[in-house]
């Protein structure tokens, strides 16, 4: 289940990628759609930084005992949390700056649509 909780948060920083070039490109989204996104967006940023918050925990070594084996774990399992490369500390905080990207990108898509959407009723005539 972690790997697939890996891939996910690897998925989403591509799709952000892909969303914020197809904002740099002028894709537009309404302001109905935009809202439900951000509400998403917002609810997941909510998530993420009660995780990042509670990962205090996860980066101390768990009292194991003092067998051998748990002499080996102890400071493996701190590990797995805080690893610079696969450590699922920095990977929580990368996904919050891609949400983060997210949100301000759809906020920027919603700009766009609303002054296409003036400049073409101000084309309009009675």
């Amino acid at each position: 289940m972690a790997d697939a909780v890996m891939a996910g948060i690897v998925g989403m920083g591509d799709a952000v990628s892909g969303f914020s070039a197809a904002t740099a490109a002028g894709f537009r989204i309404g302001d109905d759609g935009g809202k439900v996104l951000i509400d998403a967006v917002d609810d997941m940023l909510s998530e993420v930084v009660k995780a990042i918050g509670a990962a205090d925990r996860l980066s101390q070594q768990p009292p194991l005992g003092s067998t051998p084996a748990a002499l080996v774990y102890r400071p493996f399992l701190a590990t797995v949390a805080t690893d610079e490369v696969q450590g699922f500390i920095p990977v929580l905080v990368k996904f919050k700056q891609d949400l983060e990207r997210l949100r301000s990108d759809v906020e920027k898509s919603m700009g766009v649509y609303q002054t296409t959407d003036q400049d073409a009723g101000s084309t309009l005539t009675a």
